[in-house]
C-alpha cells in the first residue's frame, strides 16, 4: 500500500489500530508543504509508525510538494517502490482488516 498524504493516517491510530498492518509493505509518501497535516507531525507520526511495523514500513518526505500533488508522484517514487518489493502472497486477513477500517466500501447499493 502506498498512501500519498492520505490513510493510514498514523498521528491518529494507535498501536493496536497500526499492528493490524504487520507484515504490509507500506510506503507513505508525504509533503513538506501539506497544509492539512503538518510535516513536524507526519515526522512524528512516521517515527511511531516504524517503531510498530519495522520494516515494512517506509516514509518518504518530498521537498515543496503540498497536500495535493501532482500525478508525478506516482511514477517517481511510488511505482519505482512498487516495483522494488518481492512478490509476497496475498495475506487472507487483509480483506477482514479493510472490512473493520472501512465497511462502507463494502456496502450494497440499493
Amino acid at each position: 500500500m502506498a498512501p500519498a498524504a492520505a490513510f493510514p493516517v498514523p498521528s491518529i491510530m494507535g498501536t493496536e489500530e497500526l499492528a493490524v498492518f504487520e507484515g504490509l509493505p507500506i510506503h507513505h509518501v508525504h509533503g513538506t508543504n501539506d497544509w492539512m497535516f503538518d510535516i513536524s507531525q507526519v515526522r512524528e507520526a512516521d517515527g511511531r509508525a516504524s517503531e510498530v511495523l519495522g520494516e515494512t514500513w517506509s516514509f518518504t518526505e518530498l521537498s515543496d510538494w503540498t497536500h495535493a500533488s501532482p500525478a508525478q508522484v506516482n511514477s517517481d517514487v511510488i511505482w519505482p517502490w512498487f516495483t522494488a518489493l518481492p512478490s509476497l502472497p496475498e495475506p487472507p486477513e487483509l480483506l477482514a482488516v479493510l472490512q473493520t477500517l472501512a465497511p462502507e466500501i463494502f456496502e450494497e447499493e440499493e
